[in-house]
């Protein structure tokens, strides 16, 4: 015991000495910040005034503008935006405080990714905020970036104004969605336990309908099997039951010129019916989608219902392969021949 104090209290020390030693460099750091200040002192007064956000690089830009209280993407039709991703964006950058000051040289601009966003393949970000009479209220460049030292969910970037010469290593929680995709959600819907019931049906092919198994949960059971015939493969039983489970869009645009080829519906454990309706010809991974609640639904699934359609009225959203070519499978890729009958008999 005697021996293992001193070994146990000099660790200590040492370990304590560390933190001082690594965090004295911080606390000079932190003073300095607070001298420094924000990158844009007067923004957090004025974020209410902001009516257009503009994210540009050499090889794409983003512009959402804000109508009626919703944020929308230009890109994609003015679909509405997430508003957290919005005010979060929004607020990262009213927030972004000078560490401390860089170069002022134009030509090391571009070793910090600040050249501007005008010179071939630069890496630079322009961000502009603009008010509703077009008055710029911020514009910064945005360089090179890394994760701060000093606070793990922070963001140390290096930026300029782009009419100034003196750059910065600022830090911030700032995200920067530079995909005008990264600005949604993207998720349609997500019903996974509550299906109950799904049907497809189609012009040309005879329709398919699956029930839950009450006895195995996690599979679905085909009605209407054709006689002699047996599943072939339970999985994609269970993937048309599954069809709405975390389903997201990859494209989004206003309907127009629309003609349905895929009816998917699918009926929940507690009243609601969901309905998508896929797109003929170049548009089959095009989807409408509506919601109805049933009868002696609860008023949750009757607000839900609503909610719904609110957000899906108007628009048709593109889907990935995999559901499409779910929507497609014919009741004859679902069964087989019983042993000792063929399609020939």
């Amino acid at each position: 015991m005697k021996f293992r104090i001193p070994v146990v209290l000099a660790l200590f020390a040492l370990s304590v000495l560390s933190i001082w030693y690594f965090s004295l460099d911080d606390q000079r750091r932190t003073e300095k910040v607070s001298d420094y200040g924000l990158v844009f002192p007067d923004l957090i007064e004025q974020i209410n005034d902001v009516r257009e956000i503009r994210i540009k690089s050499f090889q794409n830009s983003v512009s959402l503008t804000l109508q009626d209280s919703v944020w929308q993407v230009s890109r994609f039709e003015n679909y509405p935006a997430q508003p957290s991703t919005v005010s979060n964006f929004l607020i990262g950058l009213a927030q972004m405080r000078k560490i401390e000051p860089k170069t002022s040289n134009p030509d090391k601009f571009a070793a910090l990714d600040l050249a501007g966003i005008e010179i071939e393949n630069s890496l630079s970000i322009q961000v502009d905020l603009l008010a509703q009479d077009k008055r710029m209220l911020a514009s910064l460049l945005i360089g090179k970036r890394r994760q701060s030292v000093r606070n793990d969910l922070l963001t140390e970037f290096h930026v300029r104004e782009p009419h100034a010469d003196q750059t910065w290593l600022a830090e911030s929680g700032l995200i920067i969605p530079a995909q005008a995709i990264n600005w949604f959600d993207t998720e349609i819907l997500n019903l996974d336990e509550q299906v109950d019931q799904v049907t497809i049906e189609s012009p040309t092919n005879q329709p398919i309908r699956i029930r839950r198994d009450p006895q195995e949960r996690e599979n679905f059971l085909l009605e209407d099997i054709p006689e002699s015939h047996k599943i072939r493969y339970q999985f994609q039983l269970n993937e048309i039951g599954g069809i709405f489970r975390q389903l997201n869009f990859e494209d989004v645009k206003r309907v127009s010129d629309w003609e349905s080829a895929i009816t998917v519906t699918a009926r929940t454990t507690n009243n609601l019916l969901v309905s998508a309706e896929f797109g003929a010809g170049e548009l089959l991974n095009f989807v409408l989608f509506t919601a109805q609640a049933l009868e002696n639904s609860t008023p949750e699934v009757i607000k839900k219902a609503e909610s719904l359609n609110k957000i899906w009225l108007g628009w048709k959203y593109r889907v990935s392969d995999v559901r499409r070519e779910t929507a497609e499978l014919t009741i004859f890729d679902l069964v087989e021949p019983t042993e000792g009958f063929s399609n020939s008999n």
